[in-house]
């Protein structure tokens, strides 16, 4: 599937589509199904340029202009489109299997698919469901039933029996859940989280060796890279990334009819074969153990996921805007006046760490959306209504995902930071910082209490003046020349580990050798 398709090259598509069908078999292929189907998710992008259709998405409008990219699938009047797709592939799957006869199955072109798609809209479906008030008629009070009503209107009346054929209304909706979120990820989201991912890795390797000095309760601990540092968050990144996937690849569709045994299928004839051959077409999995919903678990992974890889991402915005801080001034405002804000009152204010803080916040928001899958793990027996309006809402989590991409790809964009200043932090606290080297060697060499002792005698000689531990051990020495368990412990230190006491920036551990390894840690694109 792909969106980077113009309206002259789509014309010039589907015209090849016809003519393979035309030459091919008498009966349509899943591979020509599929086609037929890349072709439909192609044409959304064009129904989008519609400026009479309604294209609002879940998000707050503000928002929502920066992400164009989800319209042509979130929109509002696309909702019915992902409706008529999965309503459109069952007769195809029947067709392909055998069940629909071929006179009937030669009306199933592309042509008439997107006619379909052109004319039916979530706006028209609603009209039909609730009815018209300035035109005073009723609704017929079902969604689906007025979806199918609405279609009708645009299909030859040899397609009319097959339409919903033995369908019950979830089978519709849930799959259609299933293939819109697929290609939402894949299309949109996977794609946002590469470009991301290679923003990233480059910051990785521009602060590969630069001195940064690391901390434990917002305290110092000791020195470490600024490489190492990014290349963490996003080794976390990256691994829950590919669970996303694997989350979203997993999500499957169902057509198993009113209760999920297939009773009516089974009783006209239709077999097993034609719900896995329309989850073949959409490349979606078979849901197991389905009633008249899909199994509420694979969503409610999928958006566990989603708040898991918003992890790393929120950590990392939150210690950039720590140290962006004048205070500690390790993090370089961001000076672009068409990204960045000062202050109403405080004019003395450089730039405001708004890229970060707007990640946090889209985060927020992520979270409190996943929750709604939680909430909605239960059903009575093999259905009930109480989570149809919730479950219209779980997309509203992808938006504001593709959000928090963007807020962080921002951010690292313009990410710098000051390597002057931190430096200035690991010279400053680096010497005392080496405590947890000596202590170890101490102990090695079966001095009793190195831990206490280096606290209260040594680093309080550091705290006190002196530049590093190797000196405080011998104004220790000088003060104690009685002390001969320290002073053979000391003599049993290593030359590199002398050297390191007196050059902190030098414990670097494998701090550049792992933050380069994590540079070629890139994503990789989603196998079509």
């Amino acid at each position: 599937m792909t969106i980077n398709i113009g309206l002259d090259e789509l014309v010039i598509w589907l015209w090849l589509i016809e003519k393979k069908l035309e030459k091919g078999s008498k009966r349509m292929t899943i591979k020509q199904a599929r086609e037929m189907l890349a072709a439909a998710i192609a044409y959304l992008a064009v129904l989008a340029e519609d400026p009479r259709r309604v294209l609002v998405m879940h998000m707050d409008h503000r928002y929502e202009e920066q992400q164009p990219e989800l319209v042509p699938y979130l929109g509002y009047d696309q909702w019915a489109a992902w409706l008529v797709i999965v309503e459109w592939f069952w007769m195809v799957a029947l067709a392909i299997i055998g069940v629909m006869p071929e006179k009937d199955a030669r009306l199933l072109t592309t042509e008439r698919l997107l006619y379909v798609l052109k004319h039916v809209t979530t706006t028209k479906q609603d009209r039909l469901e609730y009815g018209d008030k300035k035109k005073g008629t009723k609704g017929m009070g079902h969604d689906i039933l007025a979806l199918l009503a609405l279609m009708r209107r645009y299909l030859p009346k040899g397609l009319w029996k097959w339409l919903h054929y033995t369908a019950t209304s979830y089978d519709t909706i849930s799959t259609a859940y299933a293939l819109q979120l697929r290609v939402v990820f894949s299309l949109v989201l996977w794609p946002k989280m590469m470009a991301l991912d290679e923003t990233w890795r480059a910051k990785i390797n521009e602060y590969l060796t630069t001195r940064q000095m690391f901390r434990t309760h917002l305290q110092p601990a000791i020195p470490g890279t600024v490489g190492f540092y990014l290349a963490c968050a996003h080794r976390q990144f990256t691994d829950c990334a590919l669970e996303l996937q694997r989350a979203a690849l997993a999500m499957p569709g169902k057509f198993c009819g009113f209760v999920g045994t297939a009773a009516s299928q089974r009783a006209v004839g239709i077999p097993k074969k034609a719900e896995r051959t329309l989850m073949s077409i959409l490349d979606l999995p078979v849901a197991k153990g389905s009633t008249q919903i899909a199994p509420i678990h694979h969503t409610v992974h999928f958006y566990s996921d989603l708040v898991a890889i918003g992890g790393p991402m929120m950590s990392l915005c939150e210690d950039l805007r720590i140290l962006h801080m004048p205070e500690l001034g390790e993090v370089v405002p961001s000076k672009e006046v068409d990204v960045t804000s000062t202050s109403s009152a405080g004019a003395a204010k450089e730039a405001n760490p708004i890229r970060a803080e707007n990640a946090i916040g889209a985060d927020t928001i992520v979270l409190s959306c996943a929750l709604r899958p939680w909430l909605t793990r239960g059903s009575n027996f093999q259905r009930d209504l109480r989570w149809s309006s919730v479950m219209r809402t779980f997309i509203e989590a992808l938006e504001y995902f593709a959000q928090e991409l963007y807020s962080v790809k921002r951010q690292m964009s313009v990410l710098a930071f000051n390597e002057e200043r931190c430096l200035h932090w690991v010279q400053t606290f680096g010497p005392a910082s080496l405590a947890e080297l000596l202590h170890n060697a101490l102990q090695r060499e079966g001095f009793a209490g190195a831990h206490t002792f280096v606290k209260k005698e040594l680093i309080a000689r550091v705290k006190a003046g002196a530049p590093n531990l190797c000196v405080a051990a011998e104004l220790y020495l000088q003060a104690n020349e009685t002390d001969q368990k320290f002073r053979r412990a000391w003599k049993g230190l290593t030359r590199r580990e002398l050297h390191l006491l007196k050059h902190p920036t030098h414990y670097m551990g494998d701090a550049i050798k792992d933050a380069r390894r994590e540079t070629t840690n890139g994503l990789k694109p989603i196998a079509a």
